[in-house]
């Protein structure tokens, strides 16, 4: 199976901080053509931004920001040649972190970092290096056989199928490899979060494939993590990854916990049960779930005495959260599950985001979907209320 293009984060480090002290990242590569673009990305918790990117020019390309602690970054390729995989990257409060390599296959590229926590991370990578490569060999060919078949009449495209099938087969044997791998250097390394990272992978694939070859391998192993651990962002994922909590089905009781709100003050949904709510499960790297504010706004404005809209963040980085929800101007009840996609959303099966809940007066699920488009609130939230909501 492919890997998800979902990173998990590391729940016990911070993030960056603006008008902190610089560091830079400096990159030469070979056997890379001048005009190919480098991104830098930044991780939210859920969803990954764009914070950077460089065109490559002589073999090199170069980065700067700043932060305030140890910080985890990805690196990506921008483009159709590069392999559609995320390297992680950490730097610290005024480090310059060094990368070296050769051509398009960027999840091997040699990173020196001050960090640590780098060669913690790349320590999984490099005992799986030969297989890595053929995974980026197998995801560049078969990206260039998707652009061929735009263009491809339908009997060509057949055969562009065939020969993509083979790639995944390649692509698969190959991360059965680094899995194989894997899984012995979590047996034989202590816990540290790079080991809770990649525990957190097999987790995943477990949820995805209950019958998965690693489940009981995986199931000891998540014992070894202290109880301080296992209430981390990625351990609440393993844990609900690994044993799925029930999903609220259509007129059961709604799920509920404890949220914090942006000046850290917590509450639960239950408080503002009596009206109907509309959850809003969201990330700030969502183009979707921002372009739905406005009609949100709109919403909670014109229906206030009905319906209170409340939006659920799922982000790990506060800042950046309260930051963004500034700029949407963000009126109505803005909460943030610092568990992200293990905490509530796992009781409502959130599986992609936007994704929304209406709870009726009651406290019972009435509707759920995932995804915006304009109007969908009208056809969605209406049929529930005395007035057609705004927003059409």
């Amino acid at each position: 199976m492919r890997i998800p293009f979902l990173v998990i984060t590391m729940s016990l480090l911070g993030l960056c901080a603006r008008g902190q002290q610089t560091f830079t990242i400096r990159g030469q590569i070979t056997q890379l053509p001048d005009g190919e673009v480098i991104g830098l990305l930044q991780d939210h918790g859920t969803i990954m931004t764009l914070a950077h990117k460089d065109t490559i020019r002589n073999g090199s390309f170069t980065f700067s920001d700043t932060c305030s602690v140890p910080t985890r970054y990805m690196i990506t390729g921008v483009g159709d040649k590069f392999p559609p995989m995320t390297r992680a990257i950490w730097v610290s409060p005024g480090s310059t972190v060094r990368i070296t390599g050769k051509d398009y296959l960027f999840k091997t590229w040699e990173i020196k970092s001050p960090v640590p926590l780098q060669q913690e991370a790349d320590r999984y990578i490099f005992a799986s290096r030969k297989a890595w490569d053929a995974m980026q060999r197998s995801d560049m060919e078969q990206e260039a056989l998707s652009v061929k078949a735009r263009q491809a009449t339908e009997e060509e495209k057949k055969l562009l199928r065939k020969t993509r099938d083979s790639l995944r087969d390649v692509y698969n044997e190959e991360y059965a490899k680094v899995q194989q791998t894997n899984m012995t250097l979590l047996q034989k390394l202590p816990v540290t979060d790079s080991w809770i990272e990649i525990l957190a992978g097999f987790a995943l694939d477990i949820k995805l494939d209950p019958k998965n070859r690693y489940r009981n391998q995986t199931l000891e192993l998540y014992k070894r993590l202290s109880p301080q651990q296992q209430q981390s962002r990625n351990g609440v994922l393993i844990k609900n990854s690994l044993f799925p909590p029930p999903v609220v089905k259509t007129g059961e009781p709604m799920a509920d916990t404890v949220l914090a709100d942006a000046s850290n003050n917590m509450h639960r949904l239950s408080e503002y049960q009596g009206k109907y709510l509309l959850l809003d499960f969201w990330s700030v790297g969502c183009g979707p779930c921002i372009m739905a504010m406005p009609e949100l706004r709109s919403l909670s404005d014109s229906l206030a005495n009905q319906l209170t809209v409340i939006s659920i963040n799922m982000d790990s980085d506060k800042e950046i959260w309260q930051k963004i929800s500034k700029n949407e101007n963000i009126n109505w009840v803005n909460l943030n599950d610092k568990y992200g996609m293990g905490g509530l959303a796992a009781r409502y099966g959130v599986t992609g985001i936007p994704h929304y809940v209406i709870v009726s007066p009651d406290g019972k699920m009435i509707d759920a979907w995932t995804g915006y488009e304009q109007g969908i609130f009208t056809k969605k939230v209406g049929p529930f209320l005395q007035t057609t909501p705004a927003g059409k």
